[in-house]
């Protein structure tokens, strides 16, 4: 079998996606895929397969690793590096670079969106889970399986030390990079007793500082058992020993979180002589409360009543996933000296992409064009928070929401049908996201336009993009836009041999009057109409990239186009490609 993005089958990044082969007069199974900026990456098993004899194959890519799978046994591990390409693939069995195999091929199942295996997790997002609830002695790498690790987090334990070490004993080890020590995830946390001491140490990775352990605390007694207790909120990680205080990490950056491995204890220690029971892990820890619901994109009904702000005020806690839109009502009773903090969701007003929008009453106050991924998780909210005075006013109707329309697949996102973008009369804004469309070879773009003044600069109209403005291939596919002091308009297509192709302008359009606009793209050739009138042609060199891209009506890195736009649509020109749903 071979999963090829590009429709090729060696040479860049997607080409094997992965790729399915046997060796040369061979039974050994050949699984290529490619990721980061390197192409091609494998490694060679040391089984050959028997034949004639029937095998179920199973090949999981989940985070860094390939494994293959043979009637449900392990076969073997590719680790990989960098980000493995995503998008619409070419599915070919055999493909058409190969010999194909001489075998016969039932069953193929292809799963988008494999889960971690071993992920032990709790019903709710925020309840308890229980990793090991019998007591046991502490085994060298007695691995449990993988847990979803928060930045704050709470993990208790019963432990009953038997006797002392003479190197480190290790008691857990939290990891998601599956390794010791030395990078940010290989300890989230680890717990070890002191070689030679009945002595706690606990040790967080940081975003920034690996490894940054607790002080030394106080000897405990050896053959009781203790409970055991780590709370990691905010800016502390706090252990306890029988509900008292024994160590304190502080620290202000941000703790690494993951999917992590857990040990109970570790391969690459001594097993701490203990035994250990009633092993949990949560989530959200006390005194922090979880507002359902627990993992879905409904409503949050975070505070009903009205009141007063009064400063460190913790509502709870709430799970953030990237995009989000949150509504209040505000009545401002006066004004205090410094800062005034409202609300504070801690974690490191609708946000939907790479902006953020403010509204009051229903109309537009501003925007706020962000840079980079916003960080996602638990967030603890605050009405208002414990650093600063809290605002003078009264707060009412707090409602969260984590789903928010705007930036999300536009559908049909694979299909030959018309796709509606846009529908009803728009003033252009600046990094005003649609959302994501798949991106064909040829396709035809139509909207109406009307143009209400010139703006200086160039004026964004519409930008798909599958990065960024104009640094690489797929930046432009295409981007629209007015002249600046003018109301020329300029249409941007990218190629793999030329980036930012773009033709002679036609004449300059009349201000307040509506227009119909389309871009084509058939073959090489791209056809500009106005009111269904040539306005102007141009030739463009290469393949053009294709795939999943984001929609802007305007972009982020332009002046909008001091214009109104409705009734945007997209239309594979051609569906030249085999379109699987």
């Amino acid at each position: 079998m071979h999963f090829s993005l590009t429709g090729n089958n060696y040479g860049v990044v997607g080409d094997r996606v992965p790729g399915i082969w046997l060796y040369p007069k061979s039974t050994m199974i050949h699984i290529p895929q490619d990721a980061g900026t390197t192409i091609n990456q494998h490694r060679a098993p040391t089984k050959a397969l028997l034949l004639n004899t029937p095998y179920h194959v199973k090949v999981r890519s989940v985070g860094s690793q390939v494994k293959v799978y043979l009637n449900d046994e392990w076969y073997y591990t590719h680790n990989i590096i960098g980000n493995k390409p995503s998008g619409a693939a070419h599915v070919f069995m055999a493909d058409p670079w190969y010999a194909p195999a001489n075998v016969q091929i039932s069953n193929v199942v292809y799963e988008p969106c494999p889960s971690p295996e071993n992920l032990l997790k709790a019903t709710n997002l925020c309840d308890r889970i229980t990793l090991e609830a019998d007591p046991g002695l502490i085994e060298f790498s007695n691995y449990l399986g993988l847990v979803t690790v928060n930045a704050d987090y709470e993990i208790e334990f019963n432990l009953t030390i038997n006797a002392l070490t003479p190197s480190w004993g290790n008691i857990l080890h939290f990891t998601t990079t599956n390794n010791n020590m030395a990078n940010n995830g290989d300890r989230i946390p680890g717990v070890w007793l002191y070689p030679n001491a009945a002595k706690l140490l606990v040790a967080q990775d940081f975003d920034t500082q690996a490894n940054v352990a607790t002080p030394m605390g106080a000897t405990i007694s050896i053959g009781e058992p203790h409970y055991i207790k780590i709370v990691a909120v905010g800016q502390k990680i706090r252990t306890y020993v029988d509900n008292v205080l024994y160590s304190t990490i502080t620290n202000s950056n941000l703790r690494t979180k993951g999917v992590a491995n857990v040990y109970i204890g570790d391969p690459w220690h001594t097993p701490a002589d203990a035994w250990i029971s009633k092993v949990y892990y949560n989530p959200c820890p006390t005194p922090f409360k979880y507002l359902e619901p627990s993992n879905t994109c409904d409503l949050v009904n975070v505070f009903s009543g009205s009141t007063a702000i009064e400063q460190n005020t913790l509502l709870g806690s709430v799970n953030v996933l990237g995009d989000y839109a949150i509504e209040f009502d505000l009545t401002i009773n006066g004004i205090v000296d410094g800062w005034a903090n409202i609300l504070h969701l801690t974690q490191s007003v609708r946000s939907v992409g790479s902006t953020v929008k403010i509204y009051l009453n229903d109309n537009w106050y501003y925007t706020h064009t962000l840079i980079g991924e916003k960080p996602t998780g638990i967030a603890h909210l605050f009405a208002s928070d414990p650093w600063y005075a809290p605002a003078n006013v009264l707060i009412s109707n707090i409602v969260y929401n984590p789903c928010p329309s705007g930036p999300k697949p536009i559908v049909p996102s694979l299909t030959c049908d018309l796709v509606t973008l846009l529908k009803e009369p728009s003033q252009l804004e600046n990094a005003n996201l649609l959302g994501n469309i798949y991106v064909h070879n040829h396709y035809a773009i139509t909207f109406d336009l009307v143009i209400n003044g010139v703006v200086p600069s160039w004026g964004s109209i519409l930008h798909i993009t599958q990065d960024g403005n104009n640094d690489k291939v797929g930046d432009r596919i295409p981007g629209i836009w007015l002249y600046p002091g003018d109301t020329k308009l300029l249409v941007s297509q990218d190629s793999f041999t030329s980036r930012n192709q773009f033709g002679t302008p036609g004449v300059s359009l009349d201000i307040g009057k509506l227009y119909m606009i389309r871009v084509e793209i058939v073959d090489q050739t791209v056809t500009v109409f106005v009111n269904s009138n040539v306005y102007y042609q141009r030739t463009i060199s290469g393949d053009r990239p294709n795939g999943y891209a984001k929609v802007f009506v305007a972009d982020p890195w332009h002046t909008p186009a001091n214009a109104i736009i409705s009734n945007v649509y997209y239309s594979p020109q051609k569906c030249v490609r085999m379109c699987i749903a």
